[in-house]
């Protein structure tokens, strides 16, 4: 899928649509490819700066998963994530702080969980608190964009799972 042209920031206009709201029922694929498609989109656009973008691409997949899951979690996680980098770039660094400890705080819970994550679902809660927790905790007091994409860690898929 293609990326946005700009990164939308809230409060300063309107977000350009990127993605539907809402799925149409008979869009093409099953919930599986759909879910996969969305989460990996999710990816490619955190891992360019499209945050408030990523957040939409994560959340069609995480409301179909059961609450409390494993899956669920990672994806709370992901989704807490990016929006604490938005309120990084507002420069509301407390916003920030607290959302990066929530967004660990749902890694721990799900690797303490025995339910197995879906096969599309390639990214791990241990794999994330090893590359996102030290990073959380010892962020720079940055709030400009650029410079936070120079220095954060990506996101990468793990290698497909059985």
């Amino acid at each position: 899928m293609p990326l946005p042209a700009a990164a939308f920031m809230p409060g300063l206009g309107r977000p350009t649509p990127h993605l539907p709201s809402a799925l149409p029922p008979h869009c093409g694929y099953d919930p599986e490819t759909l879910w996969r498609r969305l989460f990996c989109h999710g990816i490619d656009l955190f891992n360019q700066g499209f945050w408030w973008e990523a957040h939409e691409a994560w959340e069609a997949p995480w409301r179909a998963l059961p609450r409390g899951s494993s899956a669920a979690r990672v994806l709370r996680g992901l989704i807490m994530l990016s929006a604490g980098h938005l309120n990084w770039c507002q420069g509301q660094m407390r916003g920030r702080s607290r959302l990066f400890e929530h967004a660990h705080s749902q890694w721990e819970a799900a690797a303490g969980l025995e339910d197995p994550l879906p096969h599309w679902l390639a990214l791990s809660a241990p794999a994330l608190q090893r590359r996102y927790g030290p990073w959380c905790r010892q962020v720079p007091r940055q709030s400009n964009r650029e410079e936070l994409l120079r220095h954060m860690p990506p996101l990468h898929l793990e290698a497909e799972r059985p």
